[in-house]
């Protein structure tokens, strides 16, 4: 057996059950047909990964709850508060009354 190969099916990421009919048809020099029926009846479908995000990066639109800690950041917030003035969250009633 190739070096490579032992090597990938010692490691935890093989389950040897599952390769074992693979191997079985290979070795037993079955037709190309009947060895990749073997192949798609014992590999499993796994979703594509999905990118890791960093923490560096720049996030694609300012809120207030993305706001971290920077005096640049608390500047543009500073002005964004003096411009929009006094705001109240969670008024009760405030639908009925206007």
């Amino acid at each position: 057996m190739a070096p490579i190969l032992s090597a990938h099916i010692l490691t935890q990421y093989v389950h040897s059950d599952r390769i074992k009919p693979l191997l079985h048809a290979v070795l037993i020099c079955q037709p190309d047909i009947e060895i990749w029926e073997v192949y798609y009846a014992v590999t499993e479908s796994t979703p594509p990964r999905k990118p890791i995000s960093s923490i560096q990066q720049t996030p694609w639109h300012l809120t207030t709850s993305s706001v971290v800690n920077s005096s640049e950041k608390r500047n543009r917030m500073d002005k964004l508060s003096n411009e929009l003035g006094v705001m109240y969250v969670d008024v009760p009633d405030f639908y009925e009354a206007f």
